[in-house]
C-alpha cells in the first residue's frame, strides 16, 4: 500500500534594505563599501509515507536563516555568511528496527543531531576571496576559502528553455550544497574558472563539510574531490545546445561499515578508503519547430566509473564485490548515456 508525503511549506524572503515590491528592483542594504543581505527560508513537513513498525506520520519545522556580508573592488571580492538552521518538533519515535530503519527525514534529521527533538546551530557557510582576472585575464577568476559549488553549474544558457531543464535534470548530479535540506553543505577548496561567452572550463579541488541533516555545519567530512570540466555554447538564429565534459575524482577514507554485499565479516574487517574516478558529459538542445513549440532533447550521463583498491582474486579485504560464492569480483560500472526528448509550448 502506497503512502503519501503531504508537503506544504512557507517561503519568507527578507531583504536587508529597501523594501522588495512587485515589478520592482531592491537594492541591498550598505554599510560603507559592505554590501549587506539576508533571507529565511521556513518549510513545515507533513509525512504520511511510510507503514513501518514506528512512527510514520508526523510533522516538524525547518528553518534556514542565512546573513551575507560582501566586498567588491576592481581586483578582489570576498565573501562572509553565516547560516543558522533551525529544526523544531523532530520526531522521537520515526526509526524502525532493522532494514525498515529511519522512516522519512523527520526521523533523518533526528538521528543525525544526538537523538535531540530540537536543534539549531550557527556557523559560516561560506567565507571566501575571489581574485578576477588572474594571470592576467578578465576571463580567469579565482575563489579560495570556504565557498558553494554545484557541478553543471558552472554556465548558464542564455536560452529560457535550456536553463530550465539543465536547472531540473543536470545540476547537481554528482556534486552539490543539498539545497533541499533544512542546513545545505558547503566546501574548503579552490575553484579556478575561465569563463567567456561561448567556452568556460573550471578546476575544483574540496573537501565536503558537514551538514545537510547535521545542524552542526563547522567541521570537514574525511572526504575530498577533484573536478573538471569544459563547457561550450553553441547559438544559432533558430535553435541553442550546449555541451560539456567532465571528470571527477572522489576519495573517501572515513573509518565506517561499507555497504556493499560482501560478509559481514569481511566487511568489518575492511579499513581501507575508497577512491573513486568518474568522466562524463551531456548534451542539450533545443530549436523552433515553427509551429509554436519547442523542441528540446538531453544526452545525457556519467560515462565511465572506475573503484580503485580493486583486487581480482579470491578473498582479501580489499575487495569491493563479491559474488554468490563469496569470492571476489574485479568491478566494472560502465553507464550507458540517455536520451530525453521534450516537447515545450512557448508562450
Amino acid at each position: 500500500m502506497f503512502g503519501q508525503v503531504w508537503p506544504w511549506s512557507i517561503v519568507v524572503i527578507v531583504f536587508l534594505g529597501q523594501p522588495c515590491r512587485a515589478q520592482q528592483d531592491h537594492e541591498p542594504a550598505k554599510i560603507g563599501s559592505v554590501t549587506v543581505q539576508g533571507s529565511i527560508r521556513t518549510r513545515i513537513e507533513e509525512w504520511q509515507w511510510f507503514g513501518g513498525q514506528a512512527n510514520s506520520d508526523y510533522v516538524f519545522s525547518g528553518s534556514l536563516l542565512r546573513l551575507m556580508f560582501s566586498h567588491s573592488s576592481e581586483k578582489l571580492d570576498w565573501q562572509f555568511e553565516l547560516a543558522a538552521p533551525v529544526l523544531l518538533g523532530l520526531p522521537d519515535d520515526a526509526v524502525a528496527p532493522g532494514a525498515q530503519g529511519q522512516l522519512g527525514l523527520g526521523a533523518s534529521y533526528y538521528v543525525a543531531n544526538h537523538q535531540s527533538r530540537n536543534a539549531a546551530m550557527v556557523f559560516p557557510i561560506q567565507g571566501f576571496l575571489r581574485f578576477k582576472r588572474p594571470f592576467g585575464s578578465r576571463s580567469n577568476s579565482l575563489r579560495i576559502g570556504r565557498l558553494e559549488f554545484a557541478d553543471g553549474g558552472e554556465t548558464t544558457p542564455k536560452d529560457p528553455t535550456l536553463a530550465s531543464i539543465k536547472r531540473d535534470r543536470i545540476n547537481q548530479r554528482l556534486i552539490g550544497q543539498f539545497t533541499f535540506a533544512h542546513v545545505q553543505r558547503s566546501f574548503y577548496g579552490v575553484h579556478y574558472q575561465h569563463d567567456t561567452p561561448r567556452l568556460n572550463w573550471t578546476l575544483v579541488g574540496a573537501f565536503p563539510t558537514r551538514g545537510v541533516f547535521q545542524v552542526d555545519g563547522w567541521g570537514l567530512m574525511k572526504t575530498a574531490f577533484g573536478y573538471a570540466s569544459l563547457t561550450r555554447q553553441l547559438p544559432s538564429k533558430t535553435s541553442s545546445a550546449q555541451w560539456r565534459l567532465f571528470g571527477v575524482y572522489y576519495d573517501d577514507w572515513r573509518h565506517v561499515l561499507k555497504t556493499d554485499n560482501r560478509p559481514l565479516l569481511a566487511r568489518l574487517a575492511d579499513s581501507n578508503g575508497i577512491r573513486i574516478g568518474t568522466i562524463g558529459g551531456h548534451f542539450l538542445h533545443t530549436a523552433q519547430t515553427g509551429f509554436g513549440y519547442d523542441r528540446s532533447s538531453i544526452l545525457d550521463g556519467p560515462a565511465i566509473r572506475a573503484l580503485g583498491h580493486i583486487r581480482p582474486q579470491s578473498g582479501g579485504a580489499g575487495c569491493r564485490s563479491w559474488d554468490s560464492a563469496s569470492n571476489c569480483k574485479t568491478l566494472k560500472a560502465v553507464g550507458a548515456p540517455r536520451l530525453h526528448l521534450w516537447l515545450w509550448r512557448r508562450q
